[in-house]
């Protein structure tokens, strides 16, 4: 279908987000031959800060959303800091099939489909992000941010039937007569330039801040817009001291291990589900990694030899899941952005449900560890967790009806039929994972979906 002249444009599906969630959908729908228009609020050398994401924030700790979000082609990959061969990357992988599920010792648990239905596109987001087959459950694979942030971009800016603007951010979707169907979408430039997109189907990946903004500022309001707000916060309280021969020999496994140019290992201790259930918790995963303040200054061979780890401290980050709560939510502040559009209020809590699960997750991880003789494992205090692995998630959670959730389970918006959303902000729960392999999952199974028509 090809564009109208001037500022206004058609297409068969426009995608307002180019992170890892709209890349991997254009990519998709691209590969089908269908005529995707892809905007892109961040500049080609995109700020950071950018002003645009500004925002509100109440939550002790929180950072801010002008930190913990990024515009810019590849998103949320732009501030990976894992390294890979002294690149920027992530770790990948994939939702436990218990965080699918519904746990009655977890309100607002459980999604409208289960694990086994994303394994097909599990597999096509591994290839998508360079990452070969999948690893072990013990073990995540690590792969480039320049997966999404050059390859992906590059690719789709060279394709035939695809258009991507950056510069221009969502300003309003602009609902027909009915309500029940978008007519446009609305886009301003930083210069002032304005413009419109109109398309058969729209999909909102903008991520768990900003789509539930556009929907509000839409007037797209229902029990969960907004609300089920997740991160996915941090216990650094254990350390392991003294390490021992044994650790030593198992040490590799815990590092970031090269396999190839485009993607690691790295492994993790891990908590089952059996104790998840029994402890009637939620779910966490730990990794361990050495401490370059107490660095031990010996050449590898020799290390190797007297069987030394590298380092005498060994510090341990607990990755812990937080529950769906609805006072965790995304509203509209009285302030507004230079388009004079309001700008985003977050309000974030850390439960009782949240709290009970850290000290079990700590509890079990020290004994893992004590179990494995690994050092000496000390306990400090952490009073509060850290909330600032910028994994936001939830606010327009998967539901099978309208009173569960915002989207249903092929990702569209209840009671708008040509709107979709794709990203973190459709997860009900979260789990403790990195959310990028479920992201590209989700977001191949919608262009799966919207290929075969339907409506």
């Amino acid at each position: 279908m090809a564009s109208a002249p001037g500022n206004s444009l058609e297409t068969e599906v426009c995608i307002a987000g180019a992170g890892p969630a709209g890349l991997a959908l254009a990519s998709s729908l691209a590969s089908a031959g269908k005529h995707v228009v892809l905007l892109e609020s961040g500049e080609d050398t995109p700020e950071h800060p950018d002003p645009l994401g500004e925002g509100d924030v109440t939550g002790e700790g929180l950072d801010s959303l002008v930190r913990s979000r990024r515009r810019g082609l590849g998103g949320t990959a732009l501030s990976w800091n894992t390294e890979l061969g002294g690149r920027p990357a992530a770790r990948y992988i994939a939702l436990d099939p218990i965080d699918f599920e519904p746990r009655a010792w977890v309100p607002h648990s459980g999604w409208p489909i289960r694990a086994p239905e994303l394994a097909p596109w599990n597999d096509r987001a591994h290839d998508l992000a360079g990452l070969g087959a999948m690893a072990g459950r013990e073990e995540y694979v690590v792969g480039l941010a320049s997966s999404f942030t050059n390859a992906l971009p590059a690719a789709l800016r060279g394709h035939a039937t695809v258009q991507v603007h950056t510069g221009t951010t969502v300003t309003r979707i602009v609902l027909g007569a009915q309500g029940d169907r978008v007519d446009r979408l609305e886009w301003s430039s930083r210069n002032g330039e304005r413009g419109e997109v109109r398309a058969a189907r729209f999909v909102l990946a903008m991520g768990a801040v900003e789509n539930p903004r556009q929907l509000l500022l839409a007037g797209i309001d229902s029990a969960w817009v907004g609300r089920g707000f997740m991160e996915h916060p941090r216990d650094w309280s254990l350390r392991l001291v003294d390490p021992t021969r044994r650790l030593a020999q198992r040490e590799e496994f815990y590092e970031v291990r090269p396999s190839g140019d485009t993607r690691g290992q790295w492994g993790r201790v891990s908590i089952t589900e059996a104790d998840l259930r029994r402890l009637q918790m939620l779910n966490a995963s730990a990794t361990i990694f050495p401490s370059f303040e107490h660095w031990i200054r010996m050449r590898g061979p020799l290390r190797r030899l007297l069987g030394k780890p590298r380092s005498r401290v060994f510090k341990v980050a607990i990755h812990l899941e937080q529950a769906p709560d609805r006072e965790n939510r995304v509203t509209l502040s009285s302030r507004t952005d230079r388009f004079g559009t309001p700008l985003p209020r977050l309000t974030w809590r850390w439960t009782d449900l949240d709290e009970a699960s850290r000290v079990k997750a700590r509890r079990l991880i020290r004994e893992r560890l004590e179990q494995e003789r690994f050092g000496r494992v000390e306990e400090r205090e952490q009073p509060n967790p850290d909330p600032n692995a910028h994994h936001h998630s939830g606010t327009t959670r998967m539901g099978a009806t309208p009173d569960e959730g915002v989207v249903d389970r092929n990702c569209r918006v209840f009671g708008v039929e040509n709107l979709y959303i794709a990203g973190a902000s459709v997860f009900p729960t979260s789990g403790f994972a990195n959310p990028t392999l479920t992201i590209l999952a989700l977001s191949l199974r919608l262009g799966d979906y919207l290929v075969r028509g339907e409506s």
